[in-house]
This record gives structure tokens, sequence and C-alpha cells, in this order.
């Protein structure tokens, strides 16, 4: 396939959130020059919100190609981890201590017991713990938990600390970041894009744009008639200060969790609200949170509300993130709609998207998330 750029060419960015930041620090490592044009600040929308869970085992569908992704974007998640904090002196704080599925009822433990069938099938390390041993394991636990899976595959990072530091070493290599700098659309001649028009009216040119604007994305494909259907999802979680280290592992129970931080802070999480872009707490939000806390670990009751968080994150109709070439259009690339998934799926969005860019590789591992499949 021919090259679609020489490596010096103009690269512009839409959003500096963990996605457009990865895909950036790719960039740069090329040689690109790139430009980062971000609304507000970076990590400011849900990739400064998000617990960092690395979960890959998919949450309703087994057979959805997140998983393969997933799976791919933890292998490179060490090495991109100790590279990251080597060049910029930020600690993404990653913590390759796995993460605990916990059954309540019978029902619960069968359902748990299948899923570990299925993941051990996939050459996941996958156990299950049953309720004295996992009381020996994790004391703090609820009484009331018959038993747990146990994966060691699946990990946990400081989301905004990734984010700033994929960003940080972009910069070092000369990425520009605009900060402040809303989008309004995209500038184009016939069927290329030619650059981005900001909120101030003024116009940058680029040989190249990447939509990586989260749940903001959709707008800016509709500027050109291009279909985007990502919506946000809004999210809320509760940050924790404990009267002890009460915890070492992530324990997730259907859509809750809860997960310790290297601070000593513990974040619970997460509401999935359809709530367009309203991003205020509620107290019925927090109190829900609060309740999934509890329940999973009772001395939680009384820990202190240290922070509450808010993030609208990139749904899409059928789950999946939308990655590639847009249709139609020359010179733009679509990153965006990765749900629940950014924080994980970062460091491979980063580097497939960025081979994309560079030399026009679309890599086997994006077919199933292809931006045509909604044209």
């Amino acid at each position: 396939m021919a090259k679609l750029l020489s490596p010096l060419s103009d690269i512009a960015i839409i959003g500096g959130g963990v996605i457009g930041s990865a895909i950036a620090y790719n960039l740069s490592r090329s040689g690109a020059k790139v430009t980062v044009f971000e609304r507000d600040h970076v990590a400011s929308g849900a990739s400064g919100v998000g617990a960092g869970i690395m979960s890959i085992i998919p949450e309703h569908d087994r057979s959805s190609p997140l998983f393969k992704l997933g799976a791919a974007s933890i292998r490179l998640l060490k090495d991109t981890c100790a590279a990251l904090k080597e060049e910029t002196g930020l600690d993404p704080e990653y913590v390759p201590v796995g993460l605990l599925r916990v059954a309540f009822t019978e029902q619960e433990e069968h359902d748990l017991k299948q899923l570990q069938l299925w993941a051990q099938l996939q050459r996941m390390e996958a156990d299950w713990i049953n309720h004295d041993d996992l009381m020996q394991t994790e004391p703090a636990l609820s009484e009331g938990i018959r038993g747990a899976m146990y994966t060691t595959g699946e990990h946990q990072i400081r989301a905004v600390k990734l984010t700033q530091a994929f960003a940080r070493a972009a910069a070092h290599r000369g990425t520009d970041y605009r900060l402040t700098a809303p989008v309004a659309g995209l500038t184009y001649q016939g069927e290329r894009v030619t650059g981005v028009r900001l909120a101030d009216g003024s116009q940058v040119s680029a040989d190249h744009v990447v939509i990586a604007a989260g749940a903001w994305s959709s707008q800016l494909g509709a500027d050109i008639g291009l279909n985007l259907p990502v919506r946000p999802v809004k999210g809320q979680l509760v940050h924790l200060y404990a009267p002890a280290r009460v915890m070492r592992l992530t324990v997730m129970h259907g859509i809750g969790y809860v997960t310790p931080k290297v601070d000593g802070t513990i974040v619970v999480g997460a509401t999935q609200e359809e709530a367009g872009f309203d991003a205020r707490s509620t107290s019925e939000g927090v109190a829900a949170m609060l309740g999934v806390g509890s329940m999973l670990v009772p001395a939680l009751s009384r820990a202190e509300i240290a922070e509450i968080k808010v993030g609208l994150r990139p749904g899409t109709p059928d789950g999946l993130p939308i990655l590639g070439p847009a249709p139609g259009w020359e010179g733009l690339t679509i990153a965006t709609g990765h749900f629940r998934s950014g924080i994980t799926l970062s460091p491979i969005t980063g580097k497939l998207l960025a081979e994309c860019i560079i030399d026009g590789t679309v890599s086997p591992q994006l077919t199933p998330f292809l931006p045509d499949r909604f044209a």
C-alpha cells in the first residue's frame, strides 16, 4: 500500500485524552510533526476520571473482538509504562496484581465458574478461590461472598497519570499541545480533510487529522456528513480514604468495582447513565456507589469521602470503539468510542493508528473496529 504521509508531515489530533495522547506519543516516536488540540486540559475528560482497571474479559459478549485487542494492549503495557516513566519521570503506577470477580449467590458462582473455564480456554490464568481462602487473601471482603474468580492478567494503573505521561513524552519529542483550544469543525477540499477550524474562527492546516475527541467526536463527524454514532455515557465514581490499607486487589461485581490505589485511596465505581452531556454528580449516583463499596468491603462504610468524580465515556451502538481511516475521506482517521476500555486499549490504539497514519498499514487487528461499519 502506498504511504499516506512522509514522516515529517503535519498531523492534527483533536483530543488530549489518553487515546489522543497515546497516538501523539507513537507518532512523535516516528518523527512526525504533531499538534494536539484540546478543548480544556490534558486528561480533563473521561481519561482523568477512570479508575484505571485494566480488565479485558468482555462483560457480556464473550465473542467480542475487544478481548483479543485488550490482550494485545496488556502485553504492551509493562514496557510502555517503564518507557514513559524513564522518559518523563511520571509514574503511571502500573500494578500487575490481578483482579477478583466475586459471587454472592449460587447462580453468580455458577456463572463465574463458566467464565473461568472460558478464560482458561483463552490461555488466561484464571483460578477459583473459595470463601475460606478468599477471606485469608482479602479479609476485609464481605462474609457474604461465596467465592471469586481470580485472574492474574488483568491489572491496574492510575488513569490520569498514564494520560499525562503519554502527553509529556509526546511533548518532549516535539508534539505541540494547544490547550483550551476547542475545535468546532474540520476544513476540507473535495474529499480531502485539510485541517481544523477552531471555536474562535481560526483555521489550522494539516496533512492529516485524527478525531480522538471521546464523547464529543460525533459532532465533529457531523460537520462533514460523517456518521460517528458516539454518545456520552455518564459515570460517577467515589474516591475514599480508608482508615487503614484494607485491601490489595481490585474487586468486581457486575458493573461495580472497588480498586485500591498506590497512594492508599480506594476508588468505587461506576454508574452507567444515559444523561447526555450532564456531568454533574448526584446524590443518587454517589449513594449507589457508596452502597457498592460497603457491600463488597463493609469497612468502607466508615471511610472518608475524598473526592467525587464524573466522566462522560464515549459509547457506541455495538459497544466497540471506532478505529481507522474515515470512509469517503482522505487525510482523516477516527479513534473514539472506547467506552470503559479507553485506558486499557490506549497502548495498542496508539501503536496501530500511528502505523496506519504514517505508512497506510491497516492492521487486521483493526478490522472489527473500522469506521466503515457505520457508513
